[in-house]
This record gives C-alpha cells, sequence and structure tokens, in this order.
C-alpha cells in the first residue's frame, strides 16, 4: 500500500509536458501602443546572426533554470537594449511544436512608452517595425502546404511491424503562411504565431 500511496501523489503531482526531446525557446508577442491603437512589434533579425533579415519576435532559447516567461523577458530586453520595467507580461500563450522538434514558447506583453523608430541596430538586430494589429484581423494570410514523409534509416527493423516492408506510414502535412505588409513580409513560425494570436483578438475585440 506504501508504494500505491507513493505512487498517487508522484501522478498527482505530476505537471504534463510534451513527450519527447524538444529544444525549447520562447519569444514575446509584444503589442506596442500608440494614440491608443494596438500595433504588433516585429524584429528584422541582423545579417550576422542564423536567418539573418528573416522577420521575427524578439525571443531565444530557454536557458537551465528559466520558466518560458523570464526567458522571453530576458531576451527582449537584450534584443531591445530595454529595462525590465518597460516590459509588461500579460500572461503565457500557446506553444507552438514543430515538426523538427523545436517548441516554441510563446508569452504576450506591453512594451511601455516604446518607440521603435529610436531603436539604434545592434549585433542581434537590424531594425523594428511596428504593424497595426487590425491589419492582421482583417486581412487572411496566403496559404501553402508541403507534405511531410517518413524516410527510414537503412537499418530500420521492418521485419517487427504488421505486413512488414508493406506497412503504410502516416505522411504529414506543412502549412506556411505569408503576409505582406509594406513590402515586410512575415511568414513561416512567426506567422503561424501570429495568426494564432489575432484569430483570438477578433474574438474578443
Amino acid at each position: 500500500m506504501e508504494g500505491k500511496q507513493r505512487l498517487k501523489r508522484a501522478l498527482s503531482a505530476h505537471q504534463p509536458r510534451p513527450i519527447g526531446d524538444f529544444r525549447r525557446y520562447a519569444v514575446l508577442i509584444p503589442l506596442v501602443y500608440e494614440n491608443g491603437t494596438p500595433y504588433l512589434l516585429f524584429e528584422k533579425r541582423s545579417k550576422l546572426i542564423s536567418q539573418p533579415g528573416e522577420t521575427a519576435f524578439p525571443g531565444g532559447k530557454i536557458e537551465p533554470g528559466e520558466t518560458a516567461v523570464m526567458a522571453a523577458v530576458r531576451e527582449t530586453r537584450e534584443e531591445l537594449g530595454l529595462p525590465e520595467n518597460k516590459i509588461q507580461v500579460y500572461g503565457p500563450w500557446n506553444p507552438l511544436i514543430t515538426w523538427h522538434n523545436m517548441m516554441i514558447e510563446t508569452v504576450t506583453g506591453e512594451l511601455r512608452d516604446f518607440c521603435a523608430s529610436r531603436f539604434a541596430p545592434n549585433e542581434e538586430v537590424e531594425e523594428l517595425f511596428c504593424v497595426p494589429l487590425s491589419f492582421f484581423m482583417e486581412k487572411e494570410p496566403r496559404r501553402y502546404f508541403s507534405r511531410l514523409q517518413v524516410e527510414q534509416p537503412d537499418d530500420f527493423p521492418y521485419e517487427l511491424l504488421p505486413n512488414e516492408r508493406g506497412y503504410r506510414f502516416r505522411t504529414g502535412k506543412q502549412e506556411t503562411l505569408f503576409w505582406v505588409y509594406e513590402k515586410r513580409v512575415i511568414w513561416g513560425l512567426t506567422a503561424r504565431i501570429t495568426k494564432d494570436f489575432t484569430d483570438y483578438c477578433k474574438e474578443i475585440l
């Protein structure tokens, strides 16, 4: 009975997490207000780092001992040169899990008294730009679908499967979204996060 109670306590206290080995990242979905109008702030990544020139939200890898909120705030401070008291966190948002074993934990928040035009480029961020929240709520993105297939290693043990080499593995479908705003392209994972967030905004505003 002691083992049963110990197992019960452990299972009752367990915090669910995705099964598998994921690289964990956190981003902030930053709102900026101008004369009461909400905008989403985006970065153009520097040519000195990975994925140069891409549009992204502030964010990066979650370090050991950090929560997603802590990592999102830290990365935003580093990339935008902001003191922490200028970042008002609203709360965690929906995580995005990719087909290449990346989990992006998103956080919503507001940058207080922030002017993107005064931003000085640094090693990570080339420039910033703002897009009205209403743009995403009113305009649907262009959608494209890529087919994902399973490719097994040469030593895969087909003999252990029903129907062996005739076994039909499931294929997947990857959606890629594109928005273009004043010649700025917002696509890929950033567009998927934006779409999820702004769809919710449509329901409440």
